[in-house]
């Protein structure tokens, strides 16, 4: 399979998939995936969707800064306000 294939749900539109809440990290410093050209617009379809949205965005570096401190932590806190991640 292609993972081009049904892209039509991942972007605005009248096929777009509403994904369970979300929580993305865009850098405005990154030139490959340019925040206003895919997460901005990922985060505003998933919003008129109706969809829980946490964005953390700004100058985090170019494109692959990988998993660091500075939003892990906060994804980890998002994650367990949901409810993962804690014991029962």
């Amino acid at each position: 399979k292609s993972c081009l294939e049904g892209k039509e749900r991942l972007l605005p539109g009248p096929f777009f998939a509403a994904p369970p809440p979300t929580f993305i990290v865009s850098s405005t410093g990154d030139d490959i995936c340019p925040p206003a050209r895919h997460a901005d617009q990922y985060v505003k379809a998933a919003e008129d969707a109706g969809v829980p949205v946490t964005v953390l965005r700004g100058d985090l570096g170019s494109h692959g800064f990988g998993l660091q401190d500075f939003w892990a932590a906060p994804c980890i806190a998002w994650a367990e306000q949901l409810g993962f991640g804690r014991n029962q």
